[in-house]
């Protein structure tokens, strides 16, 4: 598809319409944390009534780390080493549950941050089945390393035995 006529197009303003409308906060940030983006929701997930109430300007930087919860803040800490859609451990703001999501993007200069909210049940069945398909992985992975860390072992105990009959015979 082509776009005939570039110079018109506001982008900044047609992907601030495009995330203001997600049912979901969300925040990009650069490197330090220092909030480059945000939109409505994400300022309603933080008890924020406005985006004017953050006060987040263009005059001034905001670190994110200042202002979410810090147990969410603590784990942003090595964010540029998380698998992009980690999810992180959930909050709670105002008796709401929140799941945060990180994404480092923009080779590792850049991360947005989403919070969803627990009780939109598309999400949270989604999510409960991505969780449970993970700790089940995680399981399998250690029963069979497990498994295998017993094999190794019985197989030279027979090793061992079947020599010391040997021996005694």
């Amino acid at each position: 598809m082509e776009i005939k006529d570039t110079e018109n197009i506001d982008v900044l303003a047609i992907m601030r319409g495009l995330l203001d409308i997600l049912p979901f906060g969300i925040v990009i940030c650069d490197e330090k944390s220092d909030i480059l983006f945000y939109n409505n929701n994400f300022t309603y997930a933080l008890s924020f009534k406005s985006t004017s109430e953050l006060c987040i300007s263009t005059n001034k930087t905001h670190n994110l780390l200042n202002i979410i919860d810090a147990g969410v803040a603590a784990q942003l800490e090595n964010v540029f080493e998380r698998v992009p859609g980690e999810m992180l451990d959930c909050f709670t703001i105002n008796r709401l549950e929140y799941i945060p999501s990180v994404y480092p993007i923009n080779g590792n200069k850049h991360f947005v941050l989403i919070l969803r909210n627990s009780n939109d049940e598309v999400f949270l069945k989604e999510e409960l089945v991505e969780r449970l398909e993970s700790v089940i992985k995680e399981n399998l992975d250690m029963v069979s390393q497990i498994g295998k860390i017993l094999g190794e072992s019985s197989v030279k105990r027979v090793k061992a035995l079947n020599s010391f009959i040997k021996v005694l015979r």
